[in-house]
């Protein structure tokens, strides 16, 4: 394996008593190692780098003896969807495995961007139900909705086989509050979609719930 040194910038946490706390920033020497990741028997994954949906970041890096690896990289690989909420300040993992028939019920938060999660279906289960529980804009993508005249019981949606293949989505549009839809897989020897929910200018959450079909 290839080994290279680069430069990270890290934030630490100062405790400030009896006031606040402030972060400060500090760049360290990493070792970069061109690492294999192997999450199922037959499926390995070697990349050097990783989009998190806003930045290319190293796949992984050494410092001090302990390997690093970005959180959504892990998460989406091993079949778990993964979001984050910025006013509670959480990571979220969610189990995206249905069972036969099963309805799983989620909520995600998302912040100018879209999010993306990985279902994976039972053997022999082709459909997957997706029904949108809630919309919540936060006060700022409301106003900016009600100037543009933009709905606000709507989401953008989209679904794909593979997630590398983002220009031949086969399902995209715009979904209202309480409608739920049906997403067939063309390919029938994939048990798996990637479902992208969310717009590109709005901050909010929303709750949808899963139904593997057969």
């Amino acid at each position: 394996m290839k080994k290279s040194i680069i430069g990270v910038v890290i934030g630490f946490l100062l405790a400030i008593p009896l006031t606040t706390s402030a972060y400060y920033y500090q760049t360290i020497q990493v070792e970069r190692w061109n690492l294999k990741f192997q999450f199922d028997a037959d499926r390995v994954i070697e990349s050097q780098t990783f989009f998190n949906g806003k930045t290319t970041v190293p796949t992984s890096f050494i410092y001090n003896g302990t390997t690093y690896v970005p959180l959504r990289f892990v998460a989406e690989h091993s079949r778990t969807a993964i979001s984050w909420d910025e006013r509670e300040q959480k990571i979220s993992f969610h189990n995206m495995v249905l069972k036969p028939e099963e309805k799983k019920t989620v909520s995600f938060y998302f912040d100018r961007s879209y999010r993306t999660f990985q279902v994976t279906l039972p053997k022999g289960y082709k459909r997957l139900s997706v029904t949108v529980n809630r919309i919540q804009y936060d006060a700022e993508t409301i106003k900016l909705f009600e100037q543009r005249g933009t709905p606000l019981d709507n989401i953008g949606v989209q679904a794909l086989v593979n997630r590398s293949n983002l220009q031949n989505p086969f399902y995209s549009n715009r979904i209202k509050k309480g409608q739920t839809f049906i997403i067939t897989n063309p390919n029938q020897y994939l048990d798996s979609f990637y479902v992208h929910f969310g717009n590109g200018d709005a901050v909010g959450r929303v709750d949808i719930q899963l139904q593997a079909l057969n």
